[in-house]
């Protein structure tokens, strides 16, 4: 098993089938049990492709969860009652003259250095013959069901996590750079310098503390305070600041439309929506690190009833993998430790509170995408009643 470390001894134990297969796809190990289910011996299976031990085993469904249980990381479950499919891959799952109703469960393994993929199989043959079987498979979906909100809430509380750090990083970069301006430049002699660099300072204090006052925001969904006014202009140009500091590190040409537009406000929380903008410049940052003639531009336009902010940069546009999964919560294609895949799902959930759209815009030969909101709002007022 090289660096896999596991007691075969336990897995002897287990009541039912266990096969643990290397990244290739070859069996690495395989209990006794797996004999009550394939007639193959462990002797002969060991360090064979899987396929060569299970007939009919390619192409099936159960090959397509291997691959994901190896790129994805996460444990999957088929059972010939979801998946009837599984009864072509073992149609002759006998023992003691009686089928076996089966549930296979595959889940990651992590060595020291290499990935393994552990199959168990389970005979749910009993379950099946329960006369309350339908009642047990109710109360299994509520479970899950109940399970599943947890997870979601939890899933929140992360989201709201990654998402506060990131956004008040920006600011306090801002704010270190002035600080340290003025303590080490000989522009510090002069109070309209001094002036203007603590004006930014305060700025950027300021939208620390809304940041803060957003995870309320965030945690209760649909209590979005989105009430004021904001000139659109004025919001990109805070979003393009907090956004400089990466533009200039990766040394990109960063280009916008801002003087040629005419500035125009609406109904948004200024904060979210630069929120957006900078996420979008800085995914577009690291999707572009690699080209030779780096750039990116924000084009901001206006129809009767919308403002549509595009942020465009030099890549090629998506796959259709990436494309499926982008707006996807935890789903990144950034290399390991770069991203956490939260904030184009946080940026969508934003656009929805405005009641506008953020999509990826595919008519544009690269890599593009679109926040749209209204123009004009139609807020519902809610009206309590007083006991008399």
């Amino acid at each position: 098993m090289g660096a896999l470390e596991f007691e075969a001894e336990i897995l002897e134990q287990f009541d039912h089938g266990v096969i643990v297969l290397n990244s290739d796809h070859e069996v690495c190990y395989w209990n006794h049990r797996m004999n009550s289910f394939i007639s193959t011996p462990a002797s002969e299976a060991v360090g064979k492709p899987l396929n060569e031990c299970i007939e009919r085993l390619s192409n099936s469904i159960l090959n397509e969860k291997i691959d994901l249980c190896f790129s994805d990381g996460m444990s999957q479950i088929l059972s010939s009652k979801l998946h009837p499919e599984l009864v072509d891959i073992f149609p002759f799952y006998k023992c003691e003259k009686r089928y076996f109703a089966m549930k296979v469960i595959l889940s990651p393994i992590f060595g020291d250095s290499q990935k393994y993929c552990m199959l168990q199989f389970v005979d749910q043959s009993p379950l099946l013959a329960h006369e309350d079987y339908v009642r047990i498979q109710a109360e299994t979906i509520t479970e899950q069901e109940r399970r599943h909100e947890e997870d979601l809430k939890l899933a929140n509380i992360g989201q709201m996590a990654a998402t506060v750090v990131h956004e008040i990083n920006n600011p306090l970069s801002i704010i270190t750079a002035d600080a340290e301006t003025l303590q080490f430049e000989k522009k510090a002699k002069d109070f309209s310098y001094i002036k203007a660099k603590s004006e930014r300072m305060l700025r950027m204090v300021d939208r620390i503390s809304q940041i803060i006052k957003g995870l309320k925001v965030i945690a209760h969904q649909g209590d979005w305070d989105i009430s004021d006014s904001y000139s659109l202009v004025d919001t990109l140009r805070e979003s393009f600041e907090l956004s400089s500091e990466k533009v200039h590190k990766n040394k990109v040409l960063f280009m916008h439309n801002l003087n040629d537009v005419e500035d125009f406000e609406i109904v948004c929380n200024q904060v979210q929506i630069s929120q957006i903008v900078v996420n979008l410049i800085s995914n577009a940052c690291d999707a572009i690190v690699n080209h030779e003639s780096k750039w990116i531009r924000v084009e901001l336009s206006k129809t009767e009833s919308e403002a549509e902010i595009r942020v465009i940069d030099c890549g090629p546009g998506l796959s259709k993998e990436v494309k499926e999964k982008i707006f996807d919560p935890f789903f990144t294609s950034k290399p390991i430790g770069k991203g956490t895949g939260l904030g184009l799902s946080v940026s969508l959930s934003i656009a929805e509170a405005h009641k506008g759209k953020l999509w990826l815009d595919e008519s544009y030969k690269n890599t593009c995408f679109c926040l749209s909101l209204p123009l004009e709002w139609e807020f519902e007022e809610e009206v309590e009643s007083e006991d008399s």
